[in-house]
């Protein structure tokens, strides 16, 4: 199946920057009997010392997954994820988030097939729709993407790439 464009190169990016810990940080993560995860995750910056945390709670309604999360910084988060619901391979993310210095919402919707990929994500608070495709034969994938602002009417950046990978199996 052939991989979604943001996720071309993945594994080196995640090479690069995961397991680089800045900061001290302490994450505790419990499951209830009925299926709902908690995560209760702290942080002490290592510049300024500052201490942060959050707490969040997934759960799953009928097979779609619901996270809700609440911050020391005053904001709570929800994600509400619809999987396969009437079209095999289609996925839908809705976000939301309310903060006392800002709010945001956002939709996404992935399709993927064996031979294609395609996102169309919707920042409705800043009028941005961003879609991309993928498409694939065995081991190479070409895709892009590009940024449509509703505001400017106009394509604020755009880019194209190729990604030739093999399985570690």
């Amino acid at each position: 199946m052939v991989k979604s464009y943001s996720d071309f190169g993945k594994p080196a990016k995640n090479l690069l920057k995961d397991d680089f810990v800045v900061g001290k940080k302490a994450e505790v993560k419990t499951a209830t009997a009925d299926g709902v995860n908690f995560t209760a995750t702290g942080i002490e910056s290592d510049k300024d010392g500052a201490l942060s945390g959050s707490l969040s709670w997934k759960y799953k309604v009928y097979g779609n997954a619901f996270t809700t999360k609440v911050t020391t910084g005053n904001v709570i988060s929800n994600e509400a994820v619809f999987e396969d619901i009437g079209v095999k391979g289609l996925k839908t993310t809705v976000n939301g988030s309310l903060g006392t210095a800002s709010q945001s919402a956002s939709a996404k919707i992935d399709y993927k097939q064996d031979a294609v990929a395609a996102t169309i994500v919707a920042d409705v608070k800043n009028q941005v729709l961003t879609p991309s495709v993928a498409v694939g034969y065995k081991m190479f994938s070409l895709g892009g993407t590009a940024t449509l602002e509703n505001s400017s009417k106009s394509v604020s950046q755009y880019s194209l790439g190729s990604s030739l990978a093999k399985d570690d199996s």
